[in-house]
């Protein structure tokens, strides 16, 4: 391998990873990403109108609230921890490994419950508050979209 090819293998290595970070750390999807590696730059593009997966011009009377199921009581008493990006979601660290939580199991607000695999990277999800978990929501190597519920967490509390 020359030096240049060297070289451009590490940019496009630290490039990858950055894309990566930048998208697990955004408060929404991108709808475009344009990334280039000559004088480098990225771009993204975010669709007018939605935050987080929910529709801003939804109906207020809507039971749905903007997502596609009817909010329910339930809902109101448990919080969720939602995939960071879309990829694969993993309840272990390793195959073969216990999963990092289970049903019943009490959790921290940081503490590692999963993780989304996207473009070969390992994203943590993080449990956002102190709390049980009440239910798994997704099976272990599943794939996942950008705010997807993963885990529902009955709170302990006011965080």
């Amino acid at each position: 391998m020359t030096e240049n090819a060297g070289n451009l293998a590490e940019v496009l290595d630290v490039l990858h990873h950055s894309v990566g970070r930048m998208l697990s750390l955004s408060p929404t999807t991108p709808t475009n990403l344009r990334v280039t590696a000559g004088d480098v730059g990225v771009e993204l593009t975010w669709q007018h109108g939605v935050v987080a997966g929910v529709n801003l011009a939804a109906d207020p009377g809507d039971p749905t609230n903007g997502h596609s199921e009817p909010v329910s009581a339930e809902d109101d008493a448990r919080s969720y921890v939602s995939a960071p990006t879309v990829g694969v979601f993993y309840h272990a660290p390793e195959p073969g490994a216990p999963p990092l939580v289970q049903v019943g199991q009490s959790v921290d607000s940081g503490q590692q419950v999963g993780i989304v695999e996207a473009m070969k990277t390992m994203i943590p999800v993080i449990a956002d508050r102190v709390g049980t978990v009440a239910e798994v929501l997704v099976p272990d190597a599943t794939s996942v979209e950008y705010g997807q519920r993963l885990l529902a967490i009955t709170p302990l509390g006011d965080d």
